[in-house]
């Protein structure tokens, strides 16, 4: 066939076939030849712009085949299915070794075809040409990395870590986690606290010797005598506590002052104009600012003053303990009160050894600011730098981590990285510091007993006894303006306004902690939170609000947990907050045999990025949260328990002893290794030269065209995906998903269900749904539709159709992969990144398993998925890979995708009606679908191709096969057409079903049709007893 060139296309060679009308639906069969002589070893490839010729990834260009009769002619080996009219771009290129050697010396040629078979035969361009020779001049000032890098990460998990023989444990926070008082003989006594830091039973101590350092203070509030401090000195000795002593005046400017009146609003979001303006006298006329930018100076010199007594202390104790031996301390700082205090030590420890001994954690547990907010503190700089002076940086939440590589970005000029094993590392001071996100988890036994205790069961009798039979709704929050207990107040009114039904059914418990460190912002937050509380029971009556201020930080345990196994609710409505363990323990409370409850958690919390069953909400929308409270009380027990299922065993396992050895494990990880290697984004030119090769021939699908082609049919086979193509997925927020799965568990449409039926009640039809989803979830979404086929797990089961739900069966694909191996070898590593990234989690089945990211932060999630999929690779060697799909990576058999079912479909329907399909429409949304797309091209491909066969189409028969793979959504895609979203698939398959045999007009519409000679393309005859036969046979075959 002579090629030509078409009007002004730019340097490409077109090569037509005879004739240039289009044929909606219709494809070709093109086979290239081209001459090529090449040297022992070289093989000849070609990639185009069919899916069949590797279009976007050169390891899978189609490599051709010759003989020794034939050379040096190499062809296809099999034809490449290309849409009928259009125009087909494609590119020869060299391999060497199995390995890519080079392009040929030419643009994309580009090729049309009008009929069913088509033979092209080229000459290779510039066969002694060396890759370097096609790149262009420009290209080579451009910064393109022509040599693509290895992956960075190549193996599974780091070898298992042991912390060193001679480490130990340095934990260091403001406060001592103990109470300290004297008895009644004047005698100091300390009891540790609830607090994690403080606890001792089943914690890291076990593991590594560990000592808690910090602050103490009397209860009286006075300073401590000498004799004082020797006393609590020896009393904490046994508790391996030492006690820090700080003068009164730099515990109120640092603590009371910086940390509370600045940093703390800042942290929380709170910018300097709006701290100014929160504290106009609001009973003054004149609104004159009464912010002193004085005691701002005072207070910051007292941080430091306290930070710097901390590190003096810390040297002293650290050499100590060098001189008896050890050499690899770890200090573990806790929170905003010492941000310079690793600075100020490794600063200390370079001026005395000139190098950095003691390896420092950093862990923040509230939020970190926006970089807008940030930089407005005078002091900004130091405090980062203070904090990166540590060997990791921890948070509870991506969010405040983000937030704070931006703040290193804006302010210091720093770069961050993903590294190996799911954490981010920031180039700072020649080093590279970790940063992780890892929230803190409860302490599963500790809270047993105290729920077994006594005074617990006495306390949830008072308050049974107290509500009666009323559901209640609790709150435990800090008496402070960002908690939103007024929001929540506002919430509830509104839900005793607009229902009324509640009025008599549902209590508010509310208790508000003082803990006496923000005293202005609790003064005012306690009056508007009573003046609310009041309004409320003058309206609806006492008995709607039980509100009650608590004196301390915290409620005590007996308290809370009984208020926790009352509560049929607990709402979280902080306008900002950061680490916060009530709505966990509330989950563990609520844990079999208690019926489960619901947590409704403001989307402005920490929590609710970890919490996958809970109902995420803005408190600033008080409709909409009213709305949550309403939905809250009616939900059924099924989805409460649904919902604690999604977070209860996490939670029961994840003790915060587990999260600081994780932490540590993971510092000492990155010690063992030589260097830190980065993952790189680099672009090889083969990418760049198929880039230019993506469809052209992408359109609308033309249904009006389509259904013309499907009333003339007599053999189709219909592909339909679900989630995102049958079933619209939910769409994408803040988070991945704001409810409980994407399409898991929900039903079709009541038209596209009824369509779907319709459809497989015409023995014409054969229609499978091919999808994602487990076979317990497809079943319960459409398995009790009769004659359809089912196809679950992309394709790892199927399920043939049958009239009867209960007769259906399944039958699993083997692929000889052993999955006890393959997850002794992936859930390490699987494990290692759901502990990083907050509302993961891995998901087991008997042929495979899977590592979800769906409810994470969508940036941090992707973030950790593309390294993820990267570290798996030597999961290959157990003949299995990881996909990365919507919201997940899966580890399925390598050979596993829709294509192997959709090709079992295909070639048993020709077996069981005794001819190919004369119509296909095979339908999907993602990457997963692509594969059915080549399933149905190679199919065809294939049909007929086997010379001398029985099964060798003639091009009529070609002619008469329509064939439409359709995208749902405008995207880069293989498929011959596009529809816009899944109410389009819907009101396309609704036509289809509308023009089935059961439909009198379109039965007679295609009858008058199959008896203009249509007949014998089926292999059967177009008699109406040949038909009767072929639908009794097909009847029975299909049961």
């Amino acid at each position: 066939m002579a090629g030509a060139q078409e009007g002004d296309a730019e340097d490409e060679t077109i090569n037509r076939s005879r004739g240039a009308s289009t044929s909606h639906g219709m494809f070709s069969r093109l086979n290239l030849t081209v001459e090529c002589p090449t040297e022992f070893g070289q093989t000849v490839h070609v990639s185009g712009s069919s899916f069949l010729a590797g279009v976007s990834n050169p390891s899978l260009l189609v490599e051709m085949v010759t003989t020794p009769e034939e050379y040096p002619l190499w062809r296809t080996p099999q034809p490449i299915i290309v849409q009928r009219n259009q125009p087909h771009k494609y590119i020869y290129s060299l391999f060497e070794g199995g390995k890519f050697k080079k392009w040929e010396e030419s643009s994309a040629r580009v090729i049309k075809c009008d009929e069913p078979s088509v033979h092209q035969r080229d000459e290779f361009v510039g066969h002694d040409t060396d890759i370097s020779d096609y790149v262009n001049p420009d290209r080579q000032h451009s910064g393109l990395d022509t040599n693509p890098k290895p992956s960075s990460s190549t193996s599974l998990p780091r070898e298992h870590v042991e912390p060193p023989p001679d480490a130990v444990l340095y934990l260091v926070c403001f406060h001592l986690p103990l109470t300290l008082k004297k008895d009644w003989k004047g005698t100091w006594q300390a009891e540790w606290n609830e607090s994690l830091i403080a606890k001792t039973e089943d914690s890291v101590s076990t593991r590594i010797p560990t000592h808690w350092v910090g602050t103490v203070a009397s209860n009286d509030g006075k300073e401590f005598t000498e004799a004082d401090e020797k006393a609590i000195t020896q009393v904490l000795r046994p508790m391996n506590c030492t006690p820090i002593f700080v003068p009164l005046s730099i515990i109120r400017g640092s603590y009371l002052g910086y940390c509370k009146q600045i940093l703390w609003p800042a942290f929380h979001n709170v910018d300097v104009l709006d701290l100014a303006s929160c504290r106009w006298n609001p009973h003054s006329t004149d609104p004159t600012l009464t912010w002193d930018q004085q005691n701002t100076v005072e207070w910051w010199e007292a941080f430091k003053t306290l930070n710097t007594t901390f590190a003096d202390h810390m040297m002293r104790m650290l050499g100590e303990d060098s001189e008896g031996g050890h050499r690899n301390n770890v200090m573990w700082v806790h929170d905003y009160h010492l941000m310079l205090l690793p600075k100020l030590l490794s600063d200390r420890e370079k001026d005395a050894t000139h190098h950095r001994q003691t390896s420092i954690i950093f862990f923040l547990h509230i939020p970190f600011p926006t970089s807008q907010i940030f930089r407005a503190l005078a002091h900004g700089e130091e405090l980062l730098q203070g904090v990166l002076s540590a060997d990791i940086v921890g948070f509870h939440a991506f969010d405040h981590a983000r937030h704070f590589l931006n703040a290193g970005k804006r302010l210091l000029g720093l770069s961050y990285q993903s590294i190996k094993g799911g954490l981010i590392g920031v180039e700072y001071d020649r080093r590279t510091v970790m940063v992780v996100m890892s929230h803190v988890g409860i302490e599963p036994k500790l809270l047993k007993r105290h729920i077994a205790r006594k005074d617990t069961e006495q306390a949830v009798k008072v308050i049974q006894k107290k509500h009666g039979n009323r559901v209640i709704m609790a709150g435990v929050d800090v008496c402070q303006k960002l908690s939103g207990v007024t929001l929540k107040l506002l919430a509830f009114e509104r839900l005793l306004t607009e229902y009324p039904n509640y009025r008599d059914e549902v209590v508010l418990v509310q208790r508000c902690l003082r803990p006496s460190s923000r005293v202005e912002d609790e003064e005012h937050t306690s009056a508007e939170n009573k003046q609310l509380v009041a309004r409320i029971q003058q309206q609806f009556g006492e008995g709607v609000i039980d509100y009650t201020e608590v004196v301390g930080n915290a409620l005590s345990a007996p308290h809370r947990l009984a208020l926790f196994k009352c509560a049929r609710v607990l709402v979280l409505t902080a306008v900002r907050e950061g680490l916060n363990l009530i709505p966990l323990e509330y989950i563990f409370a609520r844990g079999e045999p208690e019926s489960a409850g619901v947590v409704l958690a403001s989307e402005f919390s920490a929590c609710s990025s970890l919490l996958n069953g809970a109902m995420r909400i803005n408190p600033f929308d008080v409709a909409k949260t009213t709305g949550a409270f309403a939905q809250a009380l009616a939900m059924s027990e099924a989805e409460r328990s649904g919902r604690r299922d999604r977070d209860l065993p996490y939670i029961s396992s994840r003790p915060s002893a587990l999260w600081t050895y994780q932490a540590l494990l993971d510092m000492w990880a990155m010690k063992n290794e030589a260097s830190v290697t980065h993952i790189e984004e680099t672009t090889s030119l083969a990418n760049e030269l198929t880039h230019e090769m993506t469809m052209t021939d992408f359109t609308p699908l033309d249904v009006d065209d389509m259904m013309a082609a499907y009333r003339h049919s007599k053999s189709r086979v219909i592909l339909l995906d679900y989630g995102g193509s049958l079933l619209e997925k939910e769409g994408l927020g803040k988070y991945l998903k704001r409810n409980m799965s994407s399409v898991s568990g929900r039903k079709l449409p009541q038209p596209t269900y009824d369509a779907v039926v319709k459809l497989c009640e015409d023995k014409a039809n054969t229609v499978f749904i091919v999808s994602g989803l487990n076979d317990k979830g497809l079943m319960n979404a459409v398995g009790a539709v009769p004659g359809l086929g089912l196809a679950a797990n992309n394709g790892l089961a199927f399920s043939w159709p049958v009239e009867v739900a209960s007769e259906r069966s399944w039958e699993v694909f083997d692929y000889g992969v052993d999955w006890d191996e393959v997850k002794t070898a992936a859930l390490p590593l699987l494990q290692k990144f759901t502990a990083h990234t907050n509302g993961a989690n891995i998901k087991m089945r008997d042929s495979g398993l899977a590592w979800s990211y769906y409810s994470t932060d969508p940036e941090w999630g992707q973030t950790q998925a593309k390294q993820l999929h990267g570290d798996t690779v030597a999961l290959s060697a157990y003949d299995v890979k990881v996909q990365h799909l919507r919201g997940s990576l899966e580890v399925v058999p390598k050979r596993l995708h829709k294509g192997v079912v959709v090709s079992t479909i295909l070639r048993t329907q020709k077996e069981r009606r005794g001819c190919n399909p004369d119509f296909v429409f095979c339908v999907g949304d993602d990457a997963s679908d692509e594969q059915m797309f080549s399933a149905v091209y190679s199919f065809l491909a294939q049909a007929g191709d086997q010379t001398g066969s029985n099964d060798e189409m003639t091009q009529a028969e070609m002619d008469n096969i329509r064939l439409y793979t359709c995208m749902v959504g405008k995207k880069p895609t293989h498929a011959n057409f596009y529809v816009n979203d899944p109410s389009e698939v819907a009101q396309t398959l609704s036509r289809m079903a509308g023009t089935g045999e059961k439909d009198p007009a379109a039965a007679a519409a295609a009858a008058a049709e199959r008896q203009q000679g249509r007949g014998g393309v089926d292999g059967v005859g177009s008699s109406s007893k040949g038909s009767a036969r072929l639908e009794s046979f097909l009847a029975r075959s299909l049961m």
